[in-house]
């Protein structure tokens, strides 16, 4: 069979910078680069055994050691080996990483030249990552404790203005590395650098980094990618609001935590009726106390939000509402909560009489209620303003699920493709921490309140209850590892006090 060729693995500094690359056999022997074929040092003996290469993957102790998750793509380096074509690939020590330290570098053998040459949405440098990802796995040596430090340069696109060009011309995964940059430099010749790296069991990362003029890096933009299967990724509708009720129904369904004790609730003092036919502001005191209701978490805007209760409206909103005069966002509510099965919504500017001080003081105060005993909460992450909606839909085409597949070869020499989720690494930060309406001061309790709360983001539709945050691209629950202390909360660890 043919040898399969290795790259040295990070451990003691001297031994790093020293160390050149290595050529490992099937059989185990490895020969040095100067031709000395000779016995190793105990000391490295010892160090070997510890080393593991994806084809040694399946024997290791590491799988004991790590137990498999939901996105683990172990199951894959255990069935497989890379497909051998040295005529394609060059493995050199000459890459660098963000700081300038010298770092191992695949790259294609020939020219690919400047042409996107766009197939099936991927552009010809990204077709010939995905061919080599199970080599470049294979280069990686996945010793536990230095995984996650070890990287490899890519000799992808080697300016922004060819991966622009990659962009433009259709490639999905180009389009997400371009996602999070800065658009002012879109047209410069800014050199760019690619490195692969594996930080833990279940995470891939392809991080691009942009390199200034005095040889600093500037902006860079991460690809998370984690392997997924059939069985542990089912397929979504393709509307949001259908997947909001999917979403909802599943933790109805499977989520005793998010349940609410069985009886009546307490009732915000008045809710919007919107069952088919009229809207109306009713008087909770008329209503049984076991109906669901939805809230709203929306931004007012720098003008304030031009339809809302006052004492003036009062009586007029109790006999019905025109729901064309009602801002955007206050209509996307409407029909969401009505498709997820509820038949009333409740609205801060249509609950409290804003211009009576006494009653802002008593309903105000309520808040907690208000959002602790709602059905679900619908958050517009992502609108300014009233008129701005929950569905942005241009924005929406940006944040559309990436998947990509890599090939490799199994023991049989018959080929296997391991499907990745692609998404970009700050995307849940930004879709809720970091949202426009994170910013505003109450969202942070409306969100923390709230037994589930869909977020209507700029990116996908994401979905968090008290056990878990969901999106389009993870329907079964985002990875641990794009979720950070800003961004998750895990409402079912916090105490009742």
């Amino acid at each position: 069979m043919d040898s399969v060729t290795s790259v040295p693995v990070p451990g003691d500094r001297s031994q790093e910078e020293n160390s050149g690359l290595v050529r490992q056999e099937h059989d185990g022997a490895t020969i040095s680069d100067n031709g000395d074929d000779s016995a190793s040092a105990p000391e490295d003996d010892a160090m070997s055994e510890e080393l593991i290469t994806g084809r040694e993957l399946a024997q290791s102790s590491v799988i004991e050691e790590h137990k498999q998750g939901q996105y683990s793509w172990i199951p894959w380096l255990k069935t497989t080996q890379a497909v051998s074509d040295p005529a394609s690939i060059v493995v050199s020590d000459n890459g660098k990483n963000r700081w300038g330290k010298q770092i191992p570098r695949i790259e294609p053998v020939r020219n690919l030249g400047t042409d996107a040459d766009v197939v099936d949405g991927l552009c010809v440098m990204c077709r010939w990552m995905l061919d080599h990802l199970r080599f470049i796995f294979d280069k990686i040596p996945f010793d536990h404790r230095r995984w996650w430090a070890f990287e490899i340069e890519l000799g992808l696109w080697s300016t922004r203005q060819l991966l622009t060009h990659a962009s433009k011309a259709g490639c999905r995964l180009c389009q997400r590395t371009e996602l999070f940059w800065d658009r002012a430099s879109d047209d410069e010749d800014v050199l760019i650098r690619t490195l692969i790296s594996v930080p833990g069991k279940e995470l891939l990362q392809l991080e691009t980094i942009q390199i200034l003029q005095d040889n600093t890096c500037g902006q860079s933009a991460k690809l998370s990618f984690y392997a997924i299967s059939s069985c542990n990724h089912e397929a979504l509708p393709d509307l949001p609001i259908d997947q909001a009720l999917h979403f909802l129904e599943t933790c109805d369904r499977e989520h005793q935590m998010c349940q609410k004790p069985s009886g009546n609730v307490k009732l915000p003092t008045r809710l919007l009726d919107i069952q088919t036919g009229s809207i109306r502001l009713c008087q909770s005191s008329h209503l049984p106390q076991n109906i669901k209701y939805a809230t709203l978490s929306h931004c007012w805007g720098p003008d304030g939000v031009a339809f809302k209760l006052t004492n003036a409206l009062l009586d007029s909103f109790q006999q019905g509402i025109n729901q064309e005069s009602l801002p955007k966002t206050f209509r996307d509510a409407i029909l969401i909560s009505t498709h997820l099965g509820t038949t009333h919504l409740w609205i801060d500017s249509q609950y409290i009489i804003q211009d009576d001080p006494e009653d802002w003081r008593k309903e105000s105060v309520k808040m907690s209620e208000v959002y602790g005993n709602s059905y679900f909460n619908i958050a517009a992450s992502c609108a300014k303003n009233g008129s701005e909606g929950c569905f942005l839909s241009q924005s929406r085409l940006r944040g559309l699920r990436v998947q990509a597949k890599a090939k490799a070869k199994m023991i049989k020499d018959e080929f296997r493709y391991q499907d990745f989720e692609v998404i970009p690494e700050y995307i849940v930060f930004e879709s809720i921490h970091n949202s426009v309406l994170a910013k505003r001061g109450w969202a942070f309790q409306e969100r923390l309140l709230s037994p589930r709360t869909l977020h209507f983001a700029e990116f996908q539709l994401f979905w968090e209850c008290n056990i878990h945050i969901s999106c389009e691209s993870f329907p079964e629950g985002i990875p641990e590892s794009l979720l950070n202390i800003q961004s998750s909360i895990n409402k079912g660890k916090l105490s009742d006090c």
